[in-house]
């Protein structure tokens, strides 16, 4: 005779009668009196798949169910299944009898599993939290930034566990994280899409890790390749006329610092007095801004001294003369403090609507420095030192080059060349 599969086995212990199997049914204690009469309920032997019933035929019976087994030595009381359903008719309470001695039979059997509060404990959304809870440690360990924590806050809430809620982590499996993909809204690009999937990769490697599961979803077939794009920019005569329709005189250094410099907006927003050296003419960045909190590090995580663009030591002598180390280079004058992301970009935004450009500050700014560095045909590796670069790639992934230009115009020309040669042949 062939072996039976797991669910014929199951089955067949549902039609057997309770006696044969390891463990007992009872109603829960409140429920094992009637209460028309008073008498306890007994088993009743005319219809079996009802359980229980009073003896003295009132019609009521027991509608809340427990399992009592004796395994390995130790009594235990189980009152809901996997999933934290509770045992709420005896057809339930023994369909779970029968899985559990299956269980037992092929020695899978984890008591714990059928434990509310170990059941809740593997709850995605209890499990993410705790996940969210080790990233905000991280965070004041300084491993990950205050802005990434915000946007994995988001995931969590708008996306994971919306989609997740109280299934079992152990039972997530590779369909599972098809199907929360295919799912995405088609509006998100395909960059937020990506990073939403890696997070979701993230941490179910970081369960893996620790043991919580057994083995992660696959995402193998799940990897979005994101379009390389080079950023927007604009040529030095559009900084300026930007920068021109800005209003206040004192609003205007900040952003013609970063027109000149190429650091990022919020380096320069965190720099201090003592971070510039006028006897080297050198800058060290060594903070950043993140979501309003100071980093004590630069997005590179390399500190090291960059030249200042000489036509910018005039004006940032005025600014720094007379002032303490530790205060700010660039303060907002209407708050003395130093600029807020949000009222920085506005003062750019609304520059650019009145100058008719359109082009976010870090693309206008960083972004525009470096490539029109390399489209003056400045080596690569320079402009990586210049912009703190970690290495030459991002130079070429991010920058038209000025010698790739002029390798496309030889093509061209080759090309126009040839068709020349042909017409002239032609007549």
């Amino acid at each position: 005779m062939a072996d039976l599969t797991d669910i014929e086995k199951i089955m067949q212990n549902i039609s057997r009668d309770e006696t044969d199997m390891k463990g007992v049914i009872r109603p829960i204690s409140r429920q094992r009196y009637c209460p028309g009469c008073g008498e306890k309920f007994k088993r009743s032997h005319e219809h079996i798949n009802e359980g229980y019933a009073c003896s003295s035929g009132c019609g009521y019976r027991p509608t809340k169910f427990y399992i009592d087994l004796w395994w390995k030595n130790r009594n235990y009381f189980l009152c809901s299944d996997k999933t934290g359903q509770p045992l709420d008719s005896y057809q339930r309470a023994k369909t779970l009898l029968a899985i559990i001695n299956s269980e037992i039979q092929t020695h899978t059997f984890n008591p714990t599993s059928y434990t509310k509060s170990e059941i809740e404990k593997y709850f995605f959304k209890n499990q993410i939290e705790k996940w969210l809870h080790g990233k905000e440690k991280d965070k004041l360990k300084g491993k990950i930034a205050p802005s990434t924590l915000r946007v994995y806050r988001i995931y969590v809430s708008k996306y994971y566990i919306p989609a997740f809620q109280n299934q079992d982590v152990r039972d997530i499996q590779t369909p599972d994280v098809k199907k929360f993909y295919y799912e995405l809204p088609d509006t998100l690009s395909l960059k937020y899409q990506k990073c939403l999937i890696d997070t979701l990769e993230q941490f179910f490697s970081t369960l893996a890790d620790d043991d919580e599961i057994g083995k992660k979803p696959s995402f193998k077939k799940l990897k979005i390749t994101v379009p390389n794009r080079t950023p927007k920019w604009i040529d030095r005569h559009t900084q300026d006329t930007a920068i021109s329709f800005i209003e206040d005189e004192r609003d205007k250094k900040s952003f013609i610092f970063l027109t000149r410099q190429g650091v990022r907006p919020s380096e320069s927003r965190a720099l201090k007095i003592k971070d510039i050296n006028f006897t080297d003419g050198t800058v060290t960045v060594t903070r950043t801004f993140s979501d309003h909190e100071i980093i004590e590090m630069n997005k590179e995580k390399n500190i090291k001294a960059r030249l200042l663009n000489p036509e910018l030591i005039p004006m940032l002598k005025e600014l720094c003369a007379n002032r303490f180390p530790d205060e700010y280079v660039f303060v907002n004058w209407r708050t003395e403090k130093p600029y807020n992301r949000n009222i920085f970009n506005k003062i750019w935004n609304d520059a650019c609507k009145k100058a008719g450009i359109a082009i976010s500050l870090n693309n206008a700014t960083r972004h525009s420095v470096g490539t029109q560095a390399s489209r003056a045909g400045v080596p690569d590796s320079d402009i990586a030192d210049i912009l703190n670069h970690c290495d030459d790639r991002m130079v070429k992934k991010h920058y038209i080059n000025k010698d790739d230009l002029e390798k496309q115009r030889v093509v061209f020309n080759k090309i126009n060349n040839i068709a020349n040669i042909r017409k002239k042949k032609k007549k």
